[in-house]
């Protein structure tokens, strides 16, 4: 999980820097925002990637009926936000949205079970040091 987190927050930093440059340079100012919104969805990857890598410990400890109520949960809050957010922010509220609730789907869910095993594997994915420790002892 650490190494798939790890990847998807080196490619939103890339977005972040680089997306409204490239959004420029290859449709034109007339598409300028387009390269904001990228930035907010890229920032999304890091829970899908969360969401992923920890699907299959629920799948072997027989919880899948726990994901179904965390992706349940965050359809529910998506389409929500989406109805308040992109009132106000249109485009980018959408991507604020997707990102709140990809957090929430992957994340902040677990928070709110008795088993916080499944909350702490998870958080422990932004815990980067750990890759860097793993490559010193080989």
């Amino acid at each position: 999980g650490q190494i798939n987190v790890f990847i998807c927050f080196v490619f939103s930093v890339f977005c972040t820097v680089f997306m409204p440059f490239l959004v420029n340079f290859v449709y034109g100012q007339s598409y300028a925002e387009a390269g904001n919104i990228i930035q907010i969805h890229c920032w999304a990857s890091i829970f899908v990637a969360i969401g992923c890598s920890n699907s299959v410990f629920l799948i072997f400890e027989g919880k899948q009926k726990l994901s179904f109520y965390a992706t349940l949960m965050g359809a529910i809050i998506n389409v929500f936000l989406n109805f308040v957010l992109i009132q106000i922010s249109g485009g980018k509220g959408a991507a604020v949205a997707t990102l709140l609730s990809q957090a929430f789907a992957s994340l902040f869910f677990y928070l709110f079970i008795n088993d916080k095993q499944f909350f702490i594997l998870r958080a422990k994915s932004f815990l980067f040091y750990k890759l860097v420790q793993n490559r010193e002892r080989e």
